[in-house]
């Protein structure tokens, strides 16, 4: 990967990067006045956060289960010049960290501890987006700058309260009877469920949705997640539908030579595809959250569809999780490298190595 490609790679704020050594250099410049650091240990710090597919998963293990990989450039000050790569969970993680940092000092193996927890409630997201980072990070208690979420407090608001008005319409239906007696306790009732922290009452509740008790934490915190992807698609999907127009559309009769341009056409015929497939699919789960929602106010439909849609609800979170983030990387990256010409025409060289970048980004995981 050349360092244009790695810059755009890695340097472009999306759901899919966590760019810890920007926001590193940030608070540096503060000068004691930021918050407390993401990681406790510097090469964290200094590192970039991916969601990827895991390799063994592509293999058919758990298609939908998303890892994060950790960027640890060789040179803190120089990161474009490289650095490894490796997926926190992997066997080798520890020992990667152990070359950059002397975990035998009984300090730094405490900070490496603290450390995996982070990593390790990062890793439960399918996604790096400033809500549901900033929001699983605060129920798990670990406070950080605002400066890794990038969200103002009015979008936090803004998304709080779609989220609770979706949570409040399903509970109303499904208890109806229940809230026209005792408004009080099914506000509770939201509240448990927006917090998901009181264990007992969100297995009660599960009973009453006809979940499983044993994965009802998950559950509902994936119905949370969906949500919260509802209210991002609505946002965002309009851009991501003018970038794949402009890659079926991208004029190629500035490349002189005729076997490179059926080259360049090819790649862009199977980035088109790709993207295509993944904003159908993002598309199709939504829409398919949306329908099952709606059934429970109409007089002639029930909750089958919705509580059908709530059971599977953790395989469509992973997959809206890593899907949005995906075409979002791919549509900021776009529109950084094309934002300043006209009509978005680039010069041949750009264009090739925009499309050479695209391209990884669209696979199906990053190499």
């Amino acid at each position: 990967m050349t360092n244009n490609r790695l810059a755009q790679t890695l340097s472009h704020g999306s759901a899919r990067v966590l760019n810890c050594a920007a926001v590193t250099a940030e608070l540096r410049e503060l000068n004691g006045h930021a918050g407390p650091s993401l990681f406790r240990t510097n090469p964290l710090n200094h590192a970039v956060l991916i969601k990827d597919v895991r390799e063994d998963e592509r293999r058919g293990r758990d298609p939908t289960r998303i890892g994060t990989k950790v960027f640890l450039p060789f040179d803190p000050k120089v990161p474009l010049a490289g650095g490894q790569t490796i997926f926190f969970g992997d066997k080798q993680f520890r020992s990667a960290i152990a070359n950059l940092i002397d975990l035998n000092q009984p300090k730094q193996r405490e900070a490496f501890d603290h450390d995996t927890r982070v990593l390790e409630v990062i890793d439960s997201l399918p996604t790096l987006a400033p809500f549901l980072l900033r929001d699983r990070l605060e129920r798990a208690q670990i406070d950080v700058d605002p400066r890794y979420f990038r969200l103002s407090e009015e979008e936090w608001a803004e998304i709080v309260g779609f989220i609770r008005a979706q949570f409040q319409a399903i509970v109303d239906a499904l208890f109806a009877d229940e809230a026209k007696r005792a408004r009080g306790a099914v506000d509770k009732l939201l509240q448990k469920l927006w917090d998901l922290s009181d264990i007992p009452a969100l297995e009660d509740l599960a009973d009453a949705f006809r979940l499983p008790r044993k994965d009802c934490l998950k559950i509902f915190y994936a119905w949370k997640g969906v949500i919260f992807f509802t209210w991002e698609h609505a946002r965002e999907g309009e851009q991501a539908r003018q970038f794949l127009e402009w890659v079926r559309t991208a004029d190629l009769s500035g490349v002189q030579d005729r076997n490179f341009r059926k080259e360049l056409d090819k790649d862009l015929t199977d980035l088109h595809q790709r993207c295509v497939r993944l904003l159908a699919d993002l598309d199709q789960r939504l829409a398919r959250y949306q329908s099952a929602f709606d059934d429970l106010f109409r007089a002639q439909k029930g909750p089958a569809a919705f509580l059908a849609f709530l059971a599977g609800a953790d395989a469509h979170f992973q997959a809206l999780g890593f899907g949005m983030a995906k075409m979002q990387h791919l549509v900021m990256v776009w529109r950084h490298a094309t934002d300043r010409f006209p009509a978005r025409r680039l010069p041949q060289d750009s264009l090739i190595e925009l499309l050479g970048t695209l391209g990884e980004l669209a696979a199906d995981r990053m190499r």
